[in-house]
């Protein structure tokens, strides 16, 4: 009970922070600008830091055997949500000019701004490397598949005569090359490989690092305030997909795996991760492919605000069995 009590003050403390961020922002402390520009700085600094520092606290004879799992965990989890989310389109009966928004959501997930830090914080830096990967792998889905399914919506895009479900996958590199994914990358070299950085070089990583949880918190807040809560909050599929996505599911497959795996970290990481809400940049992806901008935010609202709610009920699932 002492370890569920240790992640309830950590959640509660981020979801302070989170609330502090979205006073800052209606206050007008922290512009449009600046959450865009502190936004870069987590993407691109903070957020690769983290992923190298980890590399430092890890235990290299269980990491090496449990990084060929995390990668496979990860990749199953996507094509899970993906299967899952199709299936909620056609139960839900949405509208087809909101269905490629929907799937896309299932691939562009927090699982780097959010997740990441929550598992730093709840279960220690033995999380950090695997959570990355998982990372990398959402990296990996967006460029291909995500891309695919935004396109097949995009009415500017679509073939003369194309239907609405029909898809186009297209590979693009350039959506994969950035920082976290180079982070991982790296990070895994360091740790197979048994090099050091130099102690003044991993020292400032760390420090840099260690910006990551609380900026995300404070960014995530600022995203929260600049959208239209109250469209958000009177939208129905919305909130059962986020019930049935981001709870529901997650603790099924935790009550399934949990007699068959006997890693926790690799089942704490696999149900925390399924159970991110839809990223902060899935309304920006949405306006670049001439979707429902305002749908996507709507997701990312009501996502992001419960699982504030999701992740302790399953943190004390997963403490309890």
């Amino acid at each position: 009970m002492s370890e569920l009590a240790g992640a309830y003050s950590q959640i509660f403390i981020m979801f302070a922070i989170v609330v502090v961020g979205y006073c800052v922002s209606k206050l007008g402390y922290i512009s449009r600008a600046g959450f865009l520009s502190i936004n870069s700085f987590l993407i691109h600094i903070a957020l690769p830091c983290m992923i190298i520092a980890s590399v430092s606290s890890l235990d290299p004879d269980t990491g090496a055997a449990q990084v060929p799992w995390f990668f496979a965990m990860s990749f199953v989890m996507y094509l899970l949500l993906f299967g899952i989310t199709w299936v909620l389109n056609v139960v839900l009966h949405a509208p087809a000019e909101q269905r490629p928004v929907f799937l896309f959501s299932s691939l562009c997930n927090n699982t780097g701004l959010l997740c990441l830090p929550i598992l730093a914080a709840i279960y220690g830096e033995q999380t950090v490397l695997g959570s990355s990967i998982y990372v990398l792998m959402c990296n990996l889905v967006i460029g291909t598949l995500g891309l695919a399914v935004l396109e097949s919506g995009d009415p500017t895009k679509r073939a003369p005569g194309a239907s609405t479900g029909s898809f186009r996958l297209r590979f693009n590199v350039r959506t994969l090359w950035n920082a976290p994914l180079v982070a991982c990358v790296f990070a895994l070299f360091l740790f197979f490989t048994g090099l050091r950085l130099p102690d003044l070089v991993e020292s400032t990583i760390g420090t840099l690092g260690s910006t990551c949880v609380p900026l995300a918190m404070v960014m995530v807040g600022c995203a929260l305030a600049q959208s239209d809560l109250k469209s958000a909050f009177t939208d129905v599929r919305v909130y059962v997909y986020s019930i049935v996505r981001n709870l529901l599911a997650p603790a099924a497959l935790y009550l399934l795996l949990h007699p068959f795996i006997n890693d926790p970290v690799l089942l704490w990481v696999f149900v925390i991760m399924f159970s991110a809400p839809v990223g902060v940049m899935v309304p920006a992806w949405a306006g670049e492919y001439h979707q429902d901008e305002n749908f996507a935010a709507r997701l990312t609202v009501i996502s992001t605000l419960l699982s504030f709610v999701f992740i302790p009920l399953l943190v004390t699932l997963m403490g309890l069995v």
